[in-house]
């Protein structure tokens, strides 16, 4: 099925498309049924968190097959005053008006910052821990010499850009992305003092967890490995 959607990808249009459809059906059952969408503010009725406030994070619906008929049965909440989530039947929750994503009632268990964003960044890598990254999970990394290993473990700086995209049709059914690791030799920038590997990753279908990695010098290089590589995969 031809679409404009995801055109580089080899996967077959239903698989690709699959979440974004289902999106668009629950957005008609919720206006049609009356029920709420994820990150809408609700509050319980009813159940031993009568009173309680907080945000529908999942939703779940009831088919019946034999009536064509299709009901909300329950959602997945986080309260205000509850850690982590609460699975709540919907004839327990009604609409709630009093906050808007993210805010919380003040006063709360949870009327503060997520506890991760007054966390420190983690340490930024060197560039020889970021070579090593790259090298771990290519097939190849025989092919970086020894030479340009030590002039990248010696750089100041290590930056990652996302080159192409692409995909073989069937019966390869492959799809390759191109990027370019550049480390700068420098202090400042000066054109042409850099060292660069280019890392090209195949996968056979959208979700495959173990995509193949092959890396190269330069980008004819790269571009030489998914004339190669791409028909055999």
């Amino acid at each position: 099925m031809s679409r404009g959607i995801g055109a580089a990808l080899p996967d077959p249009a239903v698989e690709v498309c699959t979440s974004w459809a289902a999106d668009v059906i629950q957005t008609v059952f919720i206006a049609r049924h009356g029920g709420y969408a994820t990150s809408q503010r609700v509050r319980v009725t009813y159940g031993p968190f009568k009173g309680q406030r907080g945000y529908v994070q999942q939703w779940g619906w009831a088919f019946d097959d034999d009536t064509q008929t299709v009901d909300a049965v329950g959602y997945v909440v986080d309260l205000d005053d509850s850690e982590g989530t609460e699975d709540i039947d919907a004839h327990q929750l009604r609409r709630a008006f009093d906050r808007r994503w993210p805010l919380r009632q003040r006063g709360s268990l949870k009327d503060r910052p997520p506890a991760a964003m007054s966390e420190p960044l983690p340490p930024h890598p060197s560039c020889a821990e970021d070579l090593e990254t790259v090298l771990a999970r290519a097939c190849n990394p025989q092919d970086v010499p020894d030479d340009l290993r030590q002039t990248i473990a010696a750089a100041v700086g290590h930056y990652h850009l996302s080159i192409g995209r692409g995909a073989w049709p069937e019966p390869n059914r492959v799809s390759w992305r191109v990027v370019q690791h550049w480390y700068q030799l420098t202090e400042h920038y000066i054109e042409g003092q850099i060292a660069e590997v280019w890392e090209v990753e195949f996968k056979q279908h959208l979700r495959d967890p173990d995509p193949v990695v092959y890396l190269a010098l330069s980008e004819p290089e790269a571009h030489a490995v998914i004339a190669q590589r791409a028909k055999r995969l």
